[in-house]
């Protein structure tokens, strides 16, 4: 009788343990799904966010190119008759300084110093108004009211894409981070799940379906 009565309160004290650890597993499970619905509504808040200034930040950066294409154009095309100039005096120069050398070989004779002064002259008096050209262009995109509000707006949108940006990656590991807890404790109660039978198991299951949808509201 005695050994019954033993038998008896061993059962019913680990019916109870059982009973409370499954208990504290289902507030776990209720605690995390509900941070984790708050996560994922976090994320998808500032994911919105996100796209919609990476938006505007495009759409401004195309404001941007369209104001300045033009000059851009300008500045290019000086550049590349710059250059074309620069390399037309270095040939002709060339040119010059061989003749001379075959004839005078290293002395400098004042016929050489005229022409070579004139090519300089020549050449100063091409690439000069292009580099003015293109210094006036400069001066005027700097000083154009429109184009400085632009940029300080782009500068404004990029810094707030960066800080959106990383907050997104934040809540977005953390979302990753809960739903693995979830998946732990998944784990745990289907392993729970295997012990019970008949009335206890279909309880066990409807609870563990309410906390997976609202976690929120026990």
């Amino acid at each position: 009788m005695r050994v019954r009565v033993l038998l008896f309160s061993v059962l019913h004290i680990l019916n109870l343990s059982c009973s409370q650890g499954r208990k504290d597993l289902f507030l776990d499970y209720a605690r995390i799904n509900c941070n984790y619905k708050k996560a994922i509504i976090q994320r998808d808040s500032l994911k919105a966010v996100l796209l919609l200034v990476n938006s505007n930040f495009n759409q401004k950066n195309n404001e941007l190119n369209e104001l300045t294409e033009r000059s851009d154009w300008q500045i290019v095309e000086h550049e590349n008759e710059i250059a074309e100039i620069k390399m037309q005096y270095e040939q002709r120069f060339n040119e010059i300084s061989k003749k001379h050398e075959a004839r005078h070989g290293h002395m400098i004779t004042k016929e050489y110093e005229e022409q070579t002064n004139s090519l300089e002259s020549w050449k100063v008096g091409r690439v000069m108004p292009l580099e003015n050209s293109i210094a006036a262009l400069e001066k005027e995109r700097s000083g154009n009211p429109d184009l400085l509000t632009l940029k300080k707006s782009i500068d404004s949108l990029k810094q707030i894409v960066k800080d959106n940006n990383q907050a997104f990656v934040r809540s977005e590991k953390q979302a990753n981070d809960l739903e693995k807890q979830i998946q732990q404790i998944e784990a745990e109660l289907d392993l729970q799940l295997t012990d019970l039978s008949g009335g206890e198991k279909v309880q066990f299951t409807e609870q563990r379906q309410k906390l997976r949808e609202e976690p929120c509201n026990q």
